[in-house]
Parts: structure tokens; C-alpha cells; sequence
């Protein structure tokens, strides 16, 4: 079970530390109104924004988009133009792209109507026609899926408009050897979901025989996916089962049930799971549909099994809003939102639409601020939304964290990166301030869930099935680029993966002191502790002179049960600056040593912070080598040293 989310904010040197309003006396106060309708007309509207291709601009609600990179997937001699940009940056990530439009697509198959009514329907079905139309040119024969277009690394070093980046490199593929089904699986879904709803049935039937052929492509290549170590899939088999569950609903054919019961099963049942719906995790989305499908009541107990996690065990702000993980906490309360009105729309069950109904007006504005999260929606939204092509400037003197100059209407932000219901409205914040296609998808399904009131809206359609399209003209060039450690958006659930950090020396213990120098760092940091430790730390400067990062020790102590062995992996370590370099990735570069009830992060690596020059954001999780849950963890605060001596 997720327990308690621990604050803690230490400041060393002098005496500017970061105050968190907590609000627990200010009683929330309603909304002015909640246009659930308006709401999601801007959420889909919002994707236009991220459209890349040929045809970026056609069709497009916003003036300041265009045709961008024209000619991705020319190295490998293919046109693989099209598809999605995946958050604030340019980068076409497989795992994201899958899973956004799947989740779109169903939203759309249960909850057609909604879109009608809100006047939305018609982009919607563009934007997973958009969607599609690119996962099929990725597919171009049965034995290949190209997922990745850009390095991340390089165009995180970039910041200004898509249109003028140019050309990319062509990364990563699923086929001849190289893995890849929880890509495979997420796109299938899509494909399978879209071949039920799309109008034109020709489109339809097209869609079908390309998820057909990527499940199996999946089936053929089990394994997870790379992603630079921006995404680092746990599992392929929720991805996979997800795929079955929609290509048994599109065909009629029990053998993907067979599938499905298989790749969700654990050694008592179904695979339970406390996290929820995103782009590592359809676990509990597969489960409701195998509910729905088999009326199994195993199923329906696991999906019970996480939504009591949610109304019980995970912490909620004062303002009542969920708080999962500090790096886009709305994404995932808007996903469970969509999570639990499905489910209700099943059992009516009353519970599950109130939580819903709660974490979404909480992001439309019923929260202690009255602050819409939503860019557009209200009076009070995000200005300074993490997003090259809003922003409408370069890293040139700051621009980057200059009011963006075009309105990102419907962009669902992060949200408050620290616990509680104060929002951060900073582009370099990016863990508050930033967007995503997957974040909005969700948030997506949830209002629209709600304006049907849970009620399914699309009946099973059986298309007819045309010859299987299958281009035969097989890629003359095999990428060849090797991923670039970079920063996870989100931390694992539970990373099936070998840890990137493992324990090397022994620390010293340090003398305990004050910092009497120029050099005075910042350190604010974030616990949950669980079954496994999930630790997020922000590191700035508020002295004279540059903080030194290798002689920056942070030092996490605790106590537990038992005397397994530990491992800390560094899931993500970024520094953002308003200076060149700008942004550097120091994943790799960061180092833990266990002691005797501590674990110490180091960092080998001879970058410095200077005050107001930025900062570095760094998420770890520390787990047990074993895999076994942590019993009776008890966090015992943080301590930081620098040079060796004790800071804070």
C-alpha cells in the first residue's frame, strides 16, 4: 500500500527557505462555475499544439503551428512524418504516443456523445485519425515499428519553434531483434478501438489489420521498449493486455481473451497495482475491461483493490486534491478520475463518480487558490506553461521563462511540484509547469465520462475485415544511434529493469557544522515511502558563489525491518539553467553508498549552480535488491553536506 506522502524542506546556510503555504485552516471555495462541455472542447483543442508533420497546420486551431519537421525518417529511407510531440518538447516518443491515443480512443468509444454535445467530435476524430495515420507509416511491414523520432538529449538543448528545428534522427525501432511490445501493444489498442468508431469504414477496416499486425509483431518481440531513459517501460504485459482486450472487442475472437488472462495474471489472480492509469501502467484500465468483458468478478476485485488505495491510502492536499507524485500530480488524478467513472459507469457505483467529480473540479478551479490548471479555462490558469512553441521565444536572455507569448489553450499542467495546493507558476519548474499529450488524455476521458454521467455511448461495431495492408518495401537503414542517459518523466511503478546506481563506497560520516563560507546550497525534498522509497530532491544556490555539485552529499536516513540488500537508481537528474548550457543531463553522474540506517547521493560530475542561475531536479527511488516490499520503513529526515561538512 502507498503510504503517507512526507514534506520536508531543508534549508541550508542562510536563512531563505522555500515556504509551502499548506492552507489547512483556508476551507476551499467553490468555483464561480464548472463548464465540463468547455472543458473539453479546449482539452482535445489542446493537441494541435503538439501535431508534428506535413500537415501540422492544416486543420489547426492555432495560427502560430505549422508544417515541422518534414522529413523525419528520411535516414532510414521512409517518411515517418506525422504523430505527436510529447510534452513541452519536440521528441515523438513511442510509449507516450500509444499511450495517449489509446486512452483517447477510449474515451471516444465510450463516451461518443459527450464530444458531440461539447462541439468537440469533429477535431477528435482528427486527432486519432492523426494519431493513426503515423503509427501506420511506422508499421510499413509486418516485422518492423519505428517508435522514436529525435534524440531527447539533443532537443532538450533546444528551445524555440518546431518549425525550425529541422531534421532528426530516426532512434529506436521494435523488429530484428530489438524489443518492443509495450509499444506494439499500446498502438494496437489505439488502432483496434479507432477501427470500431471511425465513420468511414474502409479507414476502419485499415485500422484493424494494422493492430492485428502490430499485436503480433508484439507477441513476437516481448519486451520493453527504450526511451533514452526519459520513459523506462516496467512491463510489457499490461501494454499487451490492453491491446488484447480491444482486438477481442473489434473481432469477436476469444483468443485475445486468452491473452489478456495470461499477461495479467499474477500467482493469485489478477495483477493488482496501487499506482494508476499512465504511460507505464494499463494494468488497472486492462482489468476493467476484462471485468467488463468476462463479468469475472476477480477483475472487478483488483480494480476495488486500487480505487480503495485512492480514497484511503494515498495523501491528499488540504485542498483535497490526490497527491500520487510530486512530477505531474494532476496527470495522474485526472487519470484515476477517468479510471473510477468507468468504473462507474459499470456498478454505479456513487463513490467512484464522486472522487472523480472531486479531483476534476479541483483542476477546473474548485481549489483553496480558485486557480484553473487548465491553460485557458477560467480566470486564473498558468501563464508560463512549460512549452517551446507557447512560449514563443528562445533561451536567449531568459526567454524561456518569459509569460508565453501564444495562449496553449487546454493544456492540462503538472501542478503543484511540492505538497499542497500551491502552484508554481514557473517554465523552469517543469515538473509543475509542464504538458503532455499524455497528461491531457486522462484528464480527457474523465470529462467526458462525467458529462455522459458514466454512460457508454458507442455500441460494438463488428467491421468487416479487408486484406490485410502490409507494405512489403522493408527500410534500407537500421538506426544506429545509441541512447543518451537522460531523465525519466515519471518514476517507475515497479522497474523490472537492472538499477543504474548501486552502492560503491562506504561514506564518511561528516562533522557537523554551519556554513560560514560564500557557498550556501538549497536542498527542498520530497519522501514517499511504500513498498519501495520514491525520493525527490530540488538543488539550488542562495550563496555568493557557485554551489560545487561534486561536493554536494545528500544524505537520506531512516530505519526499517530486516537486512535485505538495497539499491538506489536515479530515475532522473536534470539541470535546468537560464544560462548555456541550459540543460545537461547528469542522470548518469549521480552515485549512492548505503551506511548503517542512510544512504548517501553524491554527484561525480563538475557542474555548478550559481544563485538564480537555475537548478537541478532529481528523482531516485530506492528499493530492495530483491524486490521485496520495505517493512516498517521509517523516514528519519535529510541531512546535506558540502565539502564535508554537515549544511544543513
Amino acid at each position: 500500500m502507498v503510504s503517507n506522502k512526507l514534506k520536508k524542506v531543508c534549508a541550508m546556510g542562510l536563512s531563505a527557505s522555500m515556504v509551502i503555504a499548506t492552507l489547512a485552516n483556508i476551507a476551499p471555495v467553490k468555483a464561480a462555475s464548472i463548464d465540463y462541455n468547455l472543458a473539453l472542447k479546449d482539452a482535445v483543442t489542446f493537441y494541435d499544439a503538439n501535431k508534428c508533420g506535413k500537415d501540422a497546420g492544416e486543420d489547426n486551431a492555432f495560427s502560430w503551428r505549422g508544417a515541422c519537421h518534414t522529413t523525419d525518417g528520411k535516414d532510414v529511407g521512409l517518411d515517418l512524418s506525422g504523430g505527436y510531440h510529447d510534452c513541452g518538447d519536440h521528441v515523438k516518443f513511442g510509449i507516450t504516443q500509444g499511450y495517449a491515443a489509446s486512452v483517447l480512443a477510449w474515451s471516444y468509444y465510450s463516451y461518443k456523445d459527450s464530444f458531440a454535445k461539447s462541439g468537440s467530435e469533429e477535431k477528435m476524430l482528427q486527432t486519432l485519425k492523426h494519431f493513426c495515420d503515423y503509427f501506420m507509416k511506422c508499421h510499413p511491414n509486418s516485422n518492423v515499428f519505428y517508435y522514436q523520432l529525435g534524440d531527447g538529449n539533443q532537443d532538450h538543448a533546444y528551445w524555440d519553434a518546431p518549425e525550425k528545428q529541422g531534421s532528426r534522427q530516426t532512434m529506436f525501432k521494435v523488429g530484428g531483434g530489438d524489443k518492443g511490445a509495450d509499444v506494439c501493444g499500446e498502438a494496437a489498442a489505439a488502432l483496434a478501438m479507432v477501427s470500431m468508431t471511425y465513420p468511414d469504414s474502409a479507414y476502419a477496416s485499415k485500422c484493424l489489420d494494422y493492430a492485428k499486425s502490430l499485436y503480433k509483431l508484439g507477441k513476437a518481440n516481448e519486451g520493453c521498449s527504450q526511451g533514452q531513459s526519459f520513459y523506462t517501460s516496467s512491463s510489457f504485459k499490461d501494454d499487451m493486455a490492453w491491446a488484447a482486450v480491444w482486438l477481442n472487442k473489434a473481432t469477436g475472437d476469444s483468443s485475445y481473451i486468452s491473452d489478456a488472462k495470461s499477461y495479467l495474471a499474477d500467482k493469485n489472480g489478477p495483477h493488482t497495482d496501487e499506482w494508476t492509469m499512465c504511460w507505464d501502467n494499463m494494468w488497472i484500465p486492462a482489468d476493467l475491461m476484462m471485468y467488463e468483458i468476462t463479468k469475472d468478478s476477480s477483475y472487478k476485485s483488483a480494480v476495488e483493490h486500487n480505487l480503495d488505495a485512492w480514497y484511503n491510502s494515498i495523501p491528499k492536499t488540504p485542498g483535497g486534491m490526490v497527491y500520487l507524485n510530486q512530477w505531474g500530480c494532476l496527470r495522474y488524478a485526472a487519470a484515476q478520475s477517468m479510471v473510477a467513472i468507468e468504473y462507474y459507469g459499470l456498478t454505479k457505483d456513487a463513490k467512484a463518480k464522486s472522487f472523480a467529480t472531486k479531483q476534476i473540479n479541483y483542476i477546473l478551479g474548485d481549489n483553496p487558490n480558485n486557480f484553473s490548471f487548465i491553460v485557458g479555462y477560467g480566470s486564473k490558469y498558468p501563464k508560463h506553461p512549460h512549452h517551446r512553441a507557447a512560449n514563443g521565444y528562445t533561451y536567449a536572455d531568459s526567454g524561456n521563462l518569459r509569460e508565453a507569448k501564444n495562449l496553449l489553450l487546454g493544456a492540462l499542467v503538472g501542478g503543484p511540484s511540492t505538497f499542497g495546493d500551491n502552484y508554481n507558476d514557473n517554465a523552469q519548474d517543469y515538473t509543475a509547469s509542464e504538458v503532455g499529450i499524455d497528461y491531457n488524455a486522462g484528464f480527457v476521458g474523465a470529462v467526458a465520462g462525467l458529462i455522459a454521467d458514466g454512460a457508454i455511448s458507442t455500441p460494438v461495431v463488428q467491421p468487416s475485415v479487408a486484406p490485410s495492408v502490409k507494405p512489403s518495401v522493408a527500410p534500407s537503414v537500421k538506426p544506429s544511434v545509441a541512447p543518451s542517459v537522460k531523465p525519466s518523466v515519471a518514476p517507475s511503478v515497479k522497474p523490472s529493469v537492472v538499477p543504474s546506481v548501486k552502492p560503491s563506497v562506504a561514506p564518511s560520516k561528516a562533522p557537523s557544522g554551519e556554513v560560514t563560507g560564500s557557498v550556501v546550497p538549497k536542498v527542498s525534498a520530497n519522501i514517499t515511502t511504500g513498498g519501495q522509497v520514491n525520493c525527490s530532491f530540488n538543488i539550488t544556490s542562495a550563496g555568493k558563489d557557485a554551489v560545487d555539485l561534486s561536493k554536494l552529499t545528500i544524505r537520506l536516513n531512516y530505519t526499517r525491518s530486516g537486512n535485505a540488500a538495497q539499491t538506489l537508481t536515479c530515475d532522473n537528474a536534470g539541470l535546468q539553467l537560464n544560462v548555456a548550457p541550459y540543460y545537461t543531463s547528469l542522470t548518469s553522474d549521480v552515485k549512492a553508498a548505503f551506511g548503517n540506517g542512510y544512504v548517501d547521493i553524491t554527484f561525480d560530475t563538475a557542474q555548478t549552480i550559481a544563485t538564480g542561475a537555475g537548478s537541478l531536479a532529481l528523482g531516485c527511488r530506492m528499493y530492495q535488491s530483491d524486490w521485496s516490499n520495505y517493512s516498517d520503513f521509517t523516514d528519519g529526515g535529510v541531512q546535506v553536506f558540502y565539502d564535508g561538512q554537515l549544511v544543513g
